[in-house]
């Protein structure tokens, strides 16, 4: 069935983005690592409103704006717990 076939390309254009989608946040992560203990030499907040609120006003003004805004609140929220905790949260 032709459906079948469309359907098994488009997995697989999705499951390379996902791979490059992945590298990506794996390398955000470690920055945020950095960040934190960059933050933490200096004794300065890890919680940044401003830094925050402009990362999720840029999610939102994407073609899916809530969408973004809701997977970038998470992104952020993990980040925090990083630059808090360090890696061994997720090791």
């Amino acid at each position: 069935m032709a459906y079948c076939e469309e359907i098994q390309r488009r997995r697989e254009e999705i499951d390379r983005i996902d791979e490059i989608v992945m590298s990506l946040l794996d390398k955000r992560m470690e920055l945020a690592l950095d960040i934190g203990r960059i933050k933490r030499i200096y004794n300065l907040p890890i919680y940044q409103n401003g830094r925050e609120e402009e990362i999720l006003e840029k999610a939102e003004g994407r073609r899916y704006g809530k969408i973004m805004r809701d997977i970038y609140a998470v992104i952020m929220e993990e980040s925090k717990k990083v630059q808090a905790d360090g890696e061994h949260v997720y090791k």
